[in-house]
């Protein structure tokens, strides 16, 4: 009874251990980067050419950058940051000197007890507004963004269904939202949402179908020569893999969406995705995947692709 409590003690301790050591593997590392490409780059399928930004911390990641502000020796981005430690994802406020490229300081801006992400910036007049990804809470809100206080004051919920990664737009008075939404965020389906003139808040109002899973927004609307571009992120093969530029058409009263280029990452260490793509005062930036161990990330993935491929085969086989 002892030897065989022993020996099942031991199996699942020897599970737990390899469970532990796979976890930590395949663990990711997101990193900024700026891109020498412009938009007219970008489009005619240039290789992305970046910079990466350095990271002194050792203990988070940052991802989803925006820009914020240029100025004469800094970059400003509102970016979000994971806590190796934490359960939830904030809104940080970043600072990083133009020449040297390494974050000078992170401020937390807003955290809730849920995810947060995504925080696109809304411009009006003097004021700045941001709009981050809370699909856990179930809606969209308007947060007003104090830069001096450095402070997030609650304005309105702008939609209350799940949307993910929503992108607001303005063309002649008019404002949209563009967004997929919960519980299939990654896939081919992209709602159009329009204010209701009675609550205020936006409601479907078309739905368009990709020919794929690249429906998800991956940075907000990129006005260039005169024209309108999404960013979207192609999810076909993982969440993130790689960006896809649409011109923005509108048509009979109906938005379509023309496909220009798809972009994967141009990074060999951060090799499995690039997920953001963002612009302001002719600067680009982006946000780039890998693991934070990748030649032991990469040996796992390659044992588990090679396992699958056989049990599945073999299984078809019988």
């Amino acid at each position: 009874m002892i030897k065989r409590y022993i020996q099942v003690n031991s199996i699942n301790i020897m599970f737990n251990f390899i469970r532990k050591f796979y976890y930590w593997g395949i663990s990711y590392d997101w990193v900024l980067a700026f891109l020498k490409n412009d938009m007219g780059s970008i489009l005619a399928g240039d290789a992305i050419e970046y910079q990466l930004v350095k990271n002194p911390y050792g203990d988070r990641w940052f991802a989803d950058p925006f820009i914020l502000d240029v100025t004469e020796n800094e970059y400003i981005l509102l970016v979000e940051e994971l806590l190796y430690t934490s359960k939830y994802a904030r809104i940080a406020q970043l600072t990083i000197d133009k020449s040297t490229l390494e974050i000078k300081d992170s401020k937390p801006i807003l955290e809730l007890d849920s995810h947060l992400s995504f925080p696109a910036i809304l411009r009006k007049g003097n004021n700045i507004y941001i709009y981050p990804e809370s699909s856990q809470t179930g809606t969209l809100t308007l947060y007003q963004y104090d830069v001096k206080e450095n402070s997030c004051e609650r304005k309105q919920i702008l939609c209350n269904q799940p949307l993910t990664d929503a992108v607001l737009f303005e063309k002649e008075g008019q404002e949209i939202i563009l967004s997929t939404q919960l519980p299939h965020p990654n896939n081919q389906q992209l709602g159009i949402y329009m204010r209701h003139q009675n609550t205020g808040l936006f409601e479907l109002h078309q739905e368009v179908i990709f020919k794929d899973n690249v429906a998800r927004n991956a940075g907000t609307i990129i006005s260039y020569n005169d024209k309108y571009f999404k960013t979207s992120q192609d999810c076909n093969v993982r969440y993130g893999g790689g960006l896809v530029v649409f011109e923005m058409l509108f048509d009979e009263g109906k938005w379509k969406f023309e496909e220009k280029v798809r972009i994967k990452s141009p990074s060999k260490r951060y090799d499995l995705g690039i997920h953001t793509l963002n612009c302001h005062k002719g600067v680009y930036v982006v946000d780039l995947l890998g693991y934070r161990h990748p030649f032991v990330g990469h040996i796992l993935l390659f044992l588990k692709r090679t396992y699958f491929y056989f049990f599945r085969n073999r299984k078809h086989n019988i």
